[in-house]
């Protein structure tokens, strides 16, 4: 994909059809794109975005759902979500 962004596709449990693709991150300058899963089931996507200036932004998606949630731009001036 040209333009880097990070995709989801979810297949939740009992299901038998995977959900539409869906871009996580937009057109804009994303890098060191990480999905990582949290204790208590949720996913969190984070990635380094350089349009109109350094920043982390994220999408969180809860447990047994296949709908994120809006982009947070969680820390202006800084690009490593690590």
């Amino acid at each position: 994909d040209p333009t880097n962004d990070l995709k989801s596709r979810t297949l939740l449990a009992g299901e038998s059809e995977w959900s539409p693709s869906e871009a996580l991150t937009t057109s804009d300058g994303p890098a060191g794109q990480r999905l990582v899963p949290t204790p208590s089931g949720s996913l969190v996507a984070a990635w380094a975005s350089y349009h109109g200036g350094n920043s982390i932004r994220l999408r969180t998606r809860a447990k047994n759902s296949s709908t994120w949630g809006p982009i947070v731009e969680v820390d202006q001036g800084n690009d490593n979500p690590r």
